[in-house]
């Protein structure tokens, strides 16, 4: 029988992997560089009128972007990204299956304790009569 990890372990084992993939993510990319300088230094001493490292670079080119995607989608912020949309979707499943629904909060009651909307959403009249007031005090101080 294989012995259970425990959740060090776990955790120590998935950032290993991670860093070991940057690390070859890296490794790749300054042997890209560095190999097409000296490739393109030796299309330029033989003077030659065929720009064949071109071709060697684009291809080249194509399977270092493979690889970024790669890395990204399992570590960086591709894998990122699917994990709050997963997350996102348990949550709205969990929703629908518990028949929890997330209804907005009214704002029913001021600061002070008076009602503001009646039980249809409409303004009460004790608002609707501060409304008034305060109008009309507006009116008379730009008097």
């Amino acid at each position: 029988m294989a012995k259970e990890l425990t959740l060090e372990e776990t955790v120590r084992r998935r950032i290993e992997k991670k860093l070991k993939a940057r690390s070859e993510l890296r490794i790749h990319a300054m042997a890209f560089v560095s190999a097409n300088i000296g490739i393109w230094l030796f299309w330029v001493f033989l003077n030659m009128s065929f720009p064949f490292p071109m071709i060697i670079t684009f291809g080249w080119m194509i399977g270092l972007f493979a690889h970024y995607l790669d890395y990204s989608s399992k570590h960086g912020t591709i894998y990122q990204n699917r994990e709050a949309l997963i997350a996102r979707e348990i949550e709205k499943e969990r929703a629908r299956s518990y028949d929890i629904t997330s209804e907005k909060a009214k704002n029913d009651f001021s600061d002070d304790g008076n009602i503001l909307l009646t039980e249809d959403g409409e303004l009460s009249d004790s608002i609707i009569q501060e409304l008034e007031e305060n109008v009309t005090n507006a009116g008379r101080r730009n008097r």
